[in-house]
């Protein structure tokens, strides 16, 4: 793999992260909080570095039945971090 792809493979595993952490804790805290806002800010952080580094709009990550995937390549820490959103995508015939 070429370097310019691991770097986005690494800024889309940031991305993805900061998505997760943002979904899960919607679960737990009201969506205005000082907390939801922090992690909405480092989800726009990594994004917009992401696509400061060249990635393609629309940035578009794959869900597979139990992986993601960026670019064909497999995002395992993410996709470890991301169990529930793929279930619920699942459930909800997303995939």
């Amino acid at each position: 793999m070429d370097r310019k792809v691991m770097s986005f493979l690494d800024r889309a595993s940031n991305f993805t992260h900061e998505l997760v952490v943002a979904l899960m804790n919607l679960e737990l805290h009201p969506p205005g909080s000082q907390l939801m806002r922090d992690c909405l800010a480092n989800m726009i952080y990594e994004l917009s570095a992401l696509f400061a580094a060249g990635a393609d709009d629309p940035f578009k990550i794959s869900i597979g039945d139990h992986c993601l995937f960026y670019q064909d390549e497999m995002m395992l820490g993410s996709s470890l971090q991301a169990g529930r959103l793929m279930q619920l995508c699942r459930e909800r015939k997303i995939l």
